[in-house]
């Protein structure tokens, strides 16, 4: 009978909480591909039981360490008590860490192929369909997916093929094969092999990345003014501060409208619904066109009974776009009859807005297309996808002040280096206090803000045209592959039940 060590438990906790050190604003690769092969290499010792269990330790570490930001939220800026606050990110943590315990169990139970290496297409399958699970079960949370860790790796040449959850499959396998070469019970020959196709698969990435997926648009480049207001997350919804805060985008942005064809603030940059500031829009809307400029701007818009997480466009080109992916408890309440006034994060600021629409009028500026996101949609890469490869630039407008000076901001933005690798499209990144920042479409921050001041970023932007692979075909290769491994587990399993 197999036993749960002591060793085991440790190798996975610690594994968990070295993991997210591979993701910005640390950059350590590597642990991407090292710390799951830990999780894997014990669970190849465990049962059922003991493997739910060193699953869910690796998941509690790995997201008590890499989204511990939450606090941050629920505590500063939610005004709750921080026992309350820290028990309310604990149970985010542990409902998170949950999954890897089950995909513990599902590897286990599907994992009885004869084939000594089975396990070295398992494991990835497993991993992908519990990755792919993150982006849906209760609104989804894919946060730190092991595909964004690798944007400065030979592996993010795979991205454009596979996107971001398929690269992540390519990142489990590496782990897979890496327990295969040092793996002592496994034949030497074997090993060799192992470690043949593991130099391949990083040679193959190498070579993807030299790819060019699309081609820049003729015509005379946008000049483009990207604008961080840097106002205090404390302020923003102060009543008190509203005339001061508009007062300064309008400030800081006017020279600016001389020389640029648009100019972009970030998420809720005008803390008010846009019917309360039909006069000082009308001044912008008058303004910008008179300089032939087009100003994006985030703000609350309320349309009848509803109020949405709006990107409004004003001046030379018009249009809105309406989040369509909302953060639960922070930009809308599940049942908010229950919750509503329970405690005070349950009360924070604009935490009933409703989705926008499905598939959202196209925003243009000039002859470029643009895809808006606002904010932790840019995580999403199924709702980047329907915007492509019509889309010839990626607006993504944030504020990361809910989250202080933590890593939030940074994951965010390499997850935006990786969607635009995947889509092959140069990405706009607007961010209160940042990260504001400019990434080519092979993912290179070409420009960025400091964090934490009022700056401007200017510059010009051509637009891209073509479709990645991805963009072309989306996650049917990866759930192809995750139905082949799994139903000839399945078969296997009954095979060798049978025998």
């Amino acid at each position: 009978m197999k036993r749960l060590t002591i060793s085991h438990v440790l190798s996975a906790l610690i594994a968990g909480c070295l993991l997210p050190f591979a993701f910005s604003p640390h950059g350590i690769w590597p642990l991407a591909i090292v710390c799951p092969a830990v999780l894997l290499h014990v669970w190849l010792k465990q049962n059922a039981r003991q493997a739910f269990i060193s699953g869910w330790l690796f998941g509690l570490g790995f997201f008590a360490v890499g989204v511990w930001w939450v606090f941050i939220s629920i505590h500063e800026f939610g005004n709750t008590n921080a026992v309350l606050a820290f028990l309310l990110t604990a149970l985010f943590v542990i409902f998170l860490g949950f999954w890897f315990g089950v995909q513990g169990v599902l590897f286990h139970w599907l994992n009885r192929s004869r084939l000594a290496l089975w396990f070295v297409l398992l494991f990835p399958a497993s991993w992908l369909f519990f990755a792919w699970l993150f982006e849906w079960v209760l609104t989804g949370f894919p946060w730190l997916q092991l595909g964004t860790s690798q944007v400065a790796s030979p592996l993010a040449g795979y991205l454009p093929l596979f996107g971001v959850l398929g690269t992540s499959g390519i990142v489990a396998l590496c782990s897979a094969l890496l327990v295969s070469i040092i793996e002592s019970q496994i034949t030497l020959k074997t090993r060799i092999t192992s470690l043949f196709l593991f130099i391949i698969i990083f040679a193959l990435g190498g070579l993807c990345r030299t790819i060019s997926w699309s081609g820049q648009l003729p015509g005379k480049p946008m000049n483009f003014a990207l604008v961080q207001g840097n106002i205090a997350q404390s302020l923003r919804w102060d009543p008190n501060h509203v005339d001061a805060i508009l007062a300064k985008y309008r400030r800081i942005s006017t020279p600016y409208f001389k020389h640029n064809t648009l100019v972009v603030w970030p998420e809720n940059a005008l803390p008010i619904p846009a019917s309360y500031a039909g006069g000082y829009l009308y001044q912008l809307h008058t303004l910008a066109k008179d300089h032939q400029t087009t100003l994006m701007t985030g703000m609350p818009v309320a349309h009848q009974e509803d109020y949405y997480n709006g990107l409004l466009m004003l001046g030379q080109h018009t249009g809105y776009y309406f989040k369509r992916h909302l953060v639960p408890f922070g930009e809308y309440l599940p049942y908010d009859n229950y919750l509503r006034g329970l405690i005070n994060f349950f009360n924070i600021p604009m935490s009933n807005f409703v989705p926008g629409p499905a598939n959202p009028a196209p925003l243009t500026v000039g002859n470029l297309v643009i895809a808006p996101l606002i904010c932790y949609e840019i995580a999403y890469s199924s709702l980047l996808r329907t915007d492509l490869p019509s889309a010839d630039i990626i607006l993504v407008i944030s504020d990361d002040a809910w989250f202080g000076d933590s890593a939030a901001a940074s994951q965010q933005i390499e997850i935006s280096r990786a969607q635009a690798i995947a889509s092959a499209r140069p990405l706009l990144a607007a961010s209160n206090n940042g990260i504001t920042a400019v990434i080519s479409p092979k993912g290179e921050i070409t420009q960025r803000a400091p964090r934490f001041k009022t700056a401007i970023l200017t510059g010009t932007l051509t637009g891209y045209r073509g479709a990645t692979p991805w963009v072309a075909w989306g996650n049917s290769p990866v759930m192809l592959f995750i139905v082949i491994v799994f139903i000839a587990s399945l078969f296997t399993r009954r095979k060798r039940k049978n025998a």
